[in-house]
């Protein structure tokens, strides 16, 4: 039983939040990272999922 609310309660959570989000949410992903070589699978889930933004971080010596 314990298991189950485990996995409800963030489904539960996420629903809520896109309710009052209007449906628009966002994620974020480390795309630039270690993740580099799934982005293009990972930005397909992300649309899958219904996410309308993404935000990354970017290692600053990468952008000099």
């Amino acid at each position: 039983m314990m298991t189950h609310i485990k996995v409800i309660a963030p489904l539960l959570l996420a629903a809520a939040i896109m309710t009052q989000a209007g449906g628009r949410v966002g994620v974020c992903a480390h795309v630039t990272r270690d993740e580099f070589n799934n982005r293009i699978r990972t930005y397909e889930m992300m649309q899958d999922a219904g996410f309308d933004y993404v935000r990354s971080d970017f290692d600053w010596h990468h952008c000099q």
